[in-house]
């Protein structure tokens, strides 16, 4: 490939990277895959990840994949799933703050980012985002100390969550985050207001949260939690596989 040709490669490639946008979509594990259709001509969703490593049957090529290293188990595949997910950016272990979600201490977070994910960063070339905090008591201090016990560990930006009672309280969480770690940009990969809210709370927290973040000089990405179907609550897709109120908004 001559030279010319090979900038004009690049340049369409980061075109591509940066139509991605911030906005995407968490998607469950079991999603169907006809759903994304529901999604397909959005303007403002670019980006999809599911918790797995494994690309979700169905993807479209519209959307680029983002992959995840959600606890401990399984960690010895990650190489060889990465070889085939086409996937440029993986997000670290799930709430390790919390004991039911990937559970685990710095330490052994530190221990496994160093013999698993720098050694397949390194190889595919891959963004690589922390793992993803809650925005519990110990969230912010479980990273600190993560990233002060991680030195040498490729971390790109962070990843962290958030479920809370109000659009002010989401935003004070948002701007901690960044204060503690003000030279890394944030991707928020779960948010909902909290609390059994009403539809139409729920909706203007929506309004609220997305106009913010989609604002944000260090919010890089977000997805919303999440693309389910049920149509209750704060999932975006219906029992009967039509977009809610909420999935409407957010499309």
């Amino acid at each position: 490939m001559s030279t010319k040709l090979l900038h004009i490669f690049l340049f369409a490639l980061l075109a591509v990277s940066c139509f991605a946008g911030k906005r995407g979509l968490a998607w469950p594990w079991n999603g169907v895959a006809q759903d994304f259709g529901l999604f397909a001509n959005s303007g403002k969703i670019g980006w999809v990840y599911n918790w797995e490593s494994w690309r979700p049957a169905g993807l479209p090529g519209r959307f680029e994949y983002v992959a995840m290293q959600r606890t401990a188990s399984g960690i010895q595949n990650l190489r060889g799933n990465m070889q085939n997910n086409h996937a440029k950016v993986l997000l670290g272990f799930n709430e390790p703050d919390i004991g039911s979600q990937a559970n685990m201490s710095p330490d052994t977070a530190v221990n496994l980012w160093r013999q698993y994910i720098n050694p397949v960063a390194k190889q595919f070339g891959l963004r690589v985002g922390s793992p993803a905090i809650s925005n519990g008591a110990n969230g912010i201090n479980w990273l600190k100390s993560f990233m002060n016990k991680c030195s040498g560990c490729r971390v790109d930006f962070v990843a962290c969550h958030w479920y809370g009672p109000s659009f002010e309280h989401f935003r004070s969480h948002i701007e901690n985050v960044h204060r503690n770690f003000p030279n890394k940009r944030i991707w928020v990969t779960e948010f909902a207001l909290q609390g059994n809210p009403s539809a139409g709370a729920q909706q203007n927290f929506m309004r609220q949260a997305t106009a913010y973040l989609e604002s944000s000089g260090f919010v890089e990405r977000y997805s919303w939690f999440g693309a389910f179907r049920g149509g209750a609550g704060n999932n975006l897709i219906g029992g009967n596989g039509g977009l809610t109120n909420l999935g409407r908004a957010y499309n």
